[in-house]
């Protein structure tokens, strides 16, 4: 697992500064907004969430889903390999990008702004209340140790 935040190092740090046990698994694996790969090109645009299946090891191509062929054996391989990806997004623009990403996507948003739409799901495959919700095992990843 890796995560994948528009926000800047700096920023990011002061969040997990504040939550060792959340963001403490991740040391190494974290793509933030400001990586010169993505050329200051952020969420909708799918690269963020390619770059972090990368640092995983993944081989996922580049750009959009839909501009990968999927005729061939290679654009196959590719779009099955990113369908493997799970994206956990608080935003409607970093659920896009997942989606453009082709991986699967779970909406955590914040009370607030799913108080401005409460029946949109914005194309989501699932829409959690907070992430505490969340059960690895119905993802296909392990469950969490008791």
């Amino acid at each position: 697992m890796a995560v994948a935040t528009g926000s800047n190092p700096r920023n990011y740090n002061m969040k997990a500064m504040h939550h060792p046990e959340l963001f403490g698994p991740f040391e190494g694996r974290v793509i933030c907004g400001d990586q010169p790969h993505l050329k200051g090109l952020g969420k909708p645009r799918p690269d963020i969430f390619l770059l972090a299946a990368e640092l995983l090891g993944r081989k996922v191509g580049e750009g959009d889903v839909s501009s990968l062929g999927a005729e061939g054996e290679e654009g196959k391989a590719l779009l099955e390999e990113r369908a493997r990806g799970l994206v956990l997004e608080d935003s409607t623009n970093g659920l896009e990008a997942g989606q453009r990403a082709g991986m699967k996507t779970i909406w955590v948003p914040d009370e607030k702004l799913r108080a401005l739409a409460p029946n949109e799901t914005y194309g989501a495959d699932c829409i959690l209340e907070s992430l505490e919700q969340f059960k690895p095992e119905e993802w296909g990843l392990p469950p969490y140790d008791s």
